[in-house]
């Protein structure tokens, strides 16, 4: 996970916990951003797979798991 990504992830998550209220542009805007974060690792994952690289593949694939779970939580709201 990208430092960027996580530092986003990690605010989001701050939000959703102090109970901020967004409006529905931001709301979607950030189910949108942590959709593309699931893709993107999974991407990530998949060709560090194919490079032989498991280690690589096992974080991406562990981050990619976290976001989803971010974005089920955001989803149940």
């Amino acid at each position: 996970m990208s430092a960027q990504h996580a530092t986003r992830a990690a605010m989001q998550r701050n939000d959703i916990e102090r109970g901020v209220t967004l409006t529905r542009t931001q709301f979607l805007l950030m189910r949108l951003a942590l959709a593309q974060y699931v893709h993107e690792c999974r991407t990530h994952a998949g060709e560090a797979a194919r490079c032989g690289m498991a280690d690589y593949a096992a974080d991406w694939t562990r981050d990619a798991e976290q976001f989803q779970a971010l974005y089920h939580e955001v989803e149940g709201l």
